[in-house]
């Protein structure tokens, strides 16, 4: 189990600070600023005889995590001695813990939002006083021990915006990427070619802790019909991968366009390969070859004459450049098409 030695720090008690203003200094190679900077920089107590003394220091022992749980939380600790009563705090949420029974652990548990990430301390306050006398508003934070919100962990959710971010459609590649979820630390995907057969399936590590998106090239991936892909992430506990729940996304490859000039029309005649799953295409145009695409329609079927570019006329001897996105609907979500390239036409009158 994940373990953690969470210090209780008392507060500090300064009652006189030298009334000298330090300038910068050099002490064994140390910079200090101020005085007052240095007392915090140690956790040190100035007493009322100017005597430094310090900060005394107190302990939860053999803090657990009991488990790792898609929205809840909980974590144990040995039993303080002569402690029958506890409180304890997570966000805007409390509890009270009773050890009438002398267990050497104490266990609490809180609800948390699935995917989030969790940003707040669990507090817990030993209750010294008789329970029926017990004042919430007398709480000492010098007497909290303190759960710190970066020992705590939930089962991930599945990655955000998987997308394809590269395409090679004549090798029949893809690049698809996908953002790192609270707490993951890899991700599991599947990719289904027809039914239940799955083409690939792979399980990919983050490299590193501050790895905020997962690249990954899938081959086999063609323009022809869109790809269901099922993804979840993982989290290591205890030495096991424990799953978050599967999230279906679809992916496909470049439209594969093709386009001509036929001057007797005063057009472009453009026309795509239709992609299996597609609900429309949305055609983009433009006079430069790799920016300023505009859109000029959104159709069902797969071929369009072009007789205007940005509002304009086509103009012989101009060069034009054009790309189709195939659009799949599911689920109350878009899926689309990624692009590698324009094709370019050059309109002859």
């Amino acid at each position: 189990m994940f373990k953690y030695n969470l210090k209780k720090i008392t507060n500090l008690s300064v009652s006189l600070l030298f009334a000298l203003s330090l300038s910068v200094l050099n002490v064994d190679g140390i910079d200090v600023k101020t005085f007052a900077e240095e007392i915090s920089k140690n956790a040190i107590n100035e007493t009322s005889d100017n005597s430094m003394e310090e900060t005394s220091v107190n302990t939860l022992n053999n803090i657990k995590l009991n488990g790792i749980y898609k929205n809840k939380i909980s974590v144990s600790f040995d039993a303080l001695e002569g402690i029958e009563n506890y409180y304890a705090t997570f966000g805007n949420n409390e509890t009270f813990i009773s050890n009438s029974e002398n267990n050497e652990t104490i266990s609490l548990s809180f609800k948390a939002a699935k995917g989030s990430l969790i940003t707040d301390d669990i507090k817990v306050y030993p209750i010294t006083e008789d329970i029926t006398e017990f004042d919430i508003s007398s709480l000492d934070e010098g007497s909290c021990y303190s759960i710190p919100a970066d020992s705590l962990k939930l089962i991930p959710v599945a990655p955000d915006k998987v997308t394809v971010s590269e395409a090679f459609p004549t090798l029949g590649d893809v690049t698809m990427s996908a953002n790192r979820a609270p707490y993951a630390d890899g991700v599991q995907y599947k990719v289904i070619k027809q039914g239940k057969k799955t083409l690939k399936k792979k399980t990919v590590k983050y490299k590193k802790s501050t790895t905020k998106v997962i690249y990954q090239t899938i081959t086999g991936v063609d323009n022809k019909k869109f790809y269901k892909v099922k993804i979840r992430s993982y989290i290591n506990f205890n030495g096991k991968k424990k799953y978050g729940t599967w999230e279906t996304r679809y992916i496909t490859n470049q439209v594969n366009l093709s386009g001509e000039s036929v001057g007797l029309n005063y057009c472009i005649s453009l026309k795509w390969d239709k992609i299996k799953g597609a609900k429309n295409y949305t055609i983009y145009a433009s006079t430069k070859s790799s920016k300023d695409f505009k859109k000029i329609a959104t159709l069902k079927g797969n071929k369009k004459n072009i007789k205007k570019v940005s509002g304009k006329n086509l103009s012989s001897g101009k060069r034009y450049y054009f790309y189709v996105i195939a659009n799949k609907k599911s689920g109350g979500k878009t899926y689309s098409s990624p692009i590698r390239y324009a094709l370019d036409v050059t309109y002859i009158k």
